[in-house]
C-alpha cells in the first residue's frame, strides 16, 4: 500500500495556526480537490485520512469531503463517530487504519489512492514511522513567515526538499491571492510535486519531461486543424526487454489500442472493421462530411492510405478496400523489419560492421528514409555504436560512427 501526503506550508514549515489552516487560498483548495478526487483506479474512490482537529476544521457544509472516503484517526474522540462505510470510517490509531486498508486492498476493495491530509501530528508520524510507504508528496509552498509567538502553530518536522529519498518532478508558480487571519493578504503560491525515487517510472518521466519542455519552448505553429505547440527532432528511448512503454499518466484504453494496432498490422483501410470491434477512433475521418470536405472520393467508411496501408504496401497506388493487391505492389515495411531483426538475432555475434552487405540489401529494399541504431550489449552483439542511414532519393547507405 502506498501513501501520499498533500499539504500547504510556509517558509517556517508551519501548516496551521490555532487548529485551522495557515492560509485561505482558493486556488489551493481547487488543487486539493482535484488531486484527491481524481480517479486513479477505475471505479474506486480515493481515501483521505486525517486527524480529529483537521476534521473539525472542515466547514460543516463540506463534511464529509464528497466523492472521497473520509477516515478520521482519533482515540480521545472515537466514540463521537458512528462509522458508516462508504462515507467515513474512524480508527483509534493510524496503525489500526493501516492494517484495515492493507487487508481491504488484498481483497480487492478500497483500491483508490490514499492521501494523508493533516494535521501536523499525523504528517510527522507517517514520515517517521511509515516513510517507506510514502509515494508522492504534493506540497504548496508559501514564501511568507509569521510571528510564531502569537499563535498556536502546527509545524512539520521534515523538509522534503532536503530529503535525498525523493525527487522533485514538477514545480509551478501561481500568482494567486492568499489570505491570512486578521484580514492580511499576500500573493504567490508554488506547487511542488515530489516522488519517492524508488517509485519513479523513469521511462514515462522521459515523456513528461518532453511535454514540459515543449510547453516551455512555446513553439506555436499552424496546422490543418488548429494551432499546435510542437518540437521537431525529439526522441524517447525505451528498452523493450523491460516491458511495453504504455503511458500511465492518462487513461489508456488498452483493448482499443490493441485492436487498432492489429488493424494497422493487417494493413486494413476500412473503418467498418474497427466498428465491428467497437472501436470508434477513426469515425470522424470516415464520415461523408469529412471525406467531402477533403475533396476525396472514398466510399463511406473507407479511410484511404492510412498507417496500415503505409506499413504493408508503401509506395503502392491506393484503391478502395475491395481491391486485391498483388504481392509485388508496394513495399511491406513490416516484413523488411522482421527480416532484419531475425538476421541480426541469428548472426549478430559473428557479424561485424565490415560485413553489413546483407543488412544493407534488406534496408535498401525500402526507399523510405529512416535510421537504425545498433548499441553495444544488445542481442546483435556489436561492441561499438553504428548507424545506418538511407538517402530516400538515391537509396545510398551511409555508415556513421
Amino acid at each position: 500500500m502506498k501513501l501520499n501526503l498533500i499539504y500547504c506550508k510556509n517558509n517556517q514549515n508551519v501548516i496551521g495556526v490555532d487548529n485551522d489552516l495557515l492560509y485561505n487560498i482558493p486556488e489551493d483548495m481547487k488543487y486539493f480537490k482535484n488531486i484527491t478526487t481524481q480517479e486513479y483506479i477505475k471505479n474506486n474512490k480515493n481515501i483521505v485520512i486525517m486527524g480529529y482537529n483537521t476534521w473539525k476544521s472542515i466547514p460543516e457544509k463540506y463534511k464529509p469531503l464528497e466523492n472521497r472516503i473520509n477516515i478520521i484517526i482519533t482515540n480521545n474522540h472515537y466514540d463521537e463517530f458512528k462509522s458508516d462505510t462508504g462515507i467515513f470510517l474512524t480508527f483509534r490509531s493510524f496503525d489500526d487504519c493501516y492494517n484495515f486498508l492493507s487487508d481491504q486492498e488484498l481483497r480487492g476493495f478500497m483500491m483508490g489512492a490514499k492521501f494523508i491530509i493533516g494535521g501536523a501530528q499525523l504528517y510527522n508520524f507517517i514520515f517517521d514511522k511509515y516513510y517507506d510507504l510514502i509515494d508522492t508528496i504534493y506540497e504548496t509552498y508559501i514564501n511568507y513567515s509569521i510571528n510564531l509567538d502569537e499563535y498556536d502553530t502546527s509545524i512539520l518536522n521534515f523538509t522534503i526538499e532536503q530529503d535525498k529519498g525523493f525527487t522533485k518532478l514538477c514545480k509551478k508558480y501561481n500568482d494567486c491571492n492568499i489570505y491570512f487571519k486578521g484580514g492580511t493578504s499576500g500573493h504567490g503560491a508554488t506547487f511542488y510535486l515530489y516522488q519517492k525515487n524508488f517509485n519513479i517510472n523513469h521511462n514515462e518521466k522521459q515523456y513528461l519531461d518532453l511535454m514540459k519542455d515543449i510547453l516551455y519552448k512555446n513553439n506555436i505553429k499552424d496546422s490543418r486543424n488548429s494551432k499546435v505547440i510542437s518540437s521537431f527532432g525529439e526522441k524517447l528511448v525505451f528498452d523493450l526487454r523491460d516491458g511495453f512503454p504504455l503511458l500511465t499518466t492518462k487513461r489508456m484504453p488498452f483493448k482499443t489500442i490493441l485492436r487498432e494496432l492489429l488493424w494497422f498490422i493487417k494493413g486494413s483501410t476500412s473503418n467498418k472493421e474497427l466498428n465491428e470491434k467497437n472501436v470508434h477512433i477513426w469515425d470522424a475521418n470516415a464520415s461523408p462530411e469529412f471525406i467531402k470536405s477533403r475533396g476525396l472520393n472514398y466510399k463511406e467508411g473507407e479511410l484511404g492510405p492510412v498507417y496500415g496501408f503505409q506499413w504493408r504496401r508503401f509506395g503502392a497506388k491506393y484503391s478502395d478496400t475491395t481491391k486485391a493487391y498483388l504481392k509485388e505492389e508496394g513495399i511491406d515495411q513490416l516484413v523488411n523489419v522482421i527480416d532484419l531483426m531475425s538476421f541480426l538475432e541469428l548472426y549478430g555475434d559473428e557479424y561485424d560492421v565490415d560485413n553489413m552487405n546483407y543488412v544493407q540489401d534488406v534496408i535498401s529494399a525500402n526507399a523510405s528514409s529512416f535510421r537504425l541504431w545498433f548499441e553495444g550489449n544488445y542481442q546483435c552483439g556489436y561492441r561499438a555504436r553504428y548507424a545506418q542511414r538511407i538517402n530516400s532519393v538515391t537509396g545510398e547507405i551511409v555508415n556513421e560512427e
